[in-house]
């Protein structure tokens, strides 16, 4: 499964730059978590109405984008400042909460200008899409999440 950032103001697209600086502890340990991984993320724009569940896990829009960091900065105080390179427009078909923030299992989706251009579906799964799922063994679904401080 890949891990989840929701933005409440950012939409990311394939074959952008989106430059993130990761304050909230539980995104440090999604930033820390994905570069010792694979280094894929997946963002969401968060729904409207997200304030009130914040700190919880607030509804998000189903078409996001997965991305690589291809950049990152670890500072002093623990935060990160990264940067996510996008790969392809995703839908979240499923998502959990094992960690301080939500796993997702995506799914790519095709956009009508490819189809359009006359390509075809691919027939493979791509190596990003949530094949090569992250171990749960050991964790447990977490009641409520952490109150923190700030928004990401």
């Amino acid at each position: 499964m890949t891990p989840l950032f929701p933005l409440p103001d950012v939409v990311f697209f394939p074959k952008t730059l989106l430059p993130l600086h990761v304050y909230e502890p539980r995104y440090r340990a999604l930033a820390s978590e994905a570069l010792e991984q694979d280094r894929i993320i997946c963002t969401a724009l968060l729904k409207p109405g997200w304030e009130s569940d914040y700190y919880g896990s607030p509804e998000v829009y189903p078409v996001g984008c997965v991305g690589k960091i291809v950049q990152h900065q670890k500072l002093p105080d623990g935060r990160y400042n990264i940067t996510l390179d996008g790969i392809a427009k995703v839908r979240i078909e499923s998502s959990v909460q094992l960690t301080p923030y939500r796993l997702v299992r995506v799914s790519p989706v095709e956009d009508d200008a490819t189809w359009a251009r006359g390509r075809t579906r691919p027939r493979r799964r791509p190596s990003w899409s949530g094949s090569s799922d992250r171990s749960t063994k050991g964790r447990r679904p977490r009641s409520s999440s952490p109150r923190c401080s700030g928004r990401t």
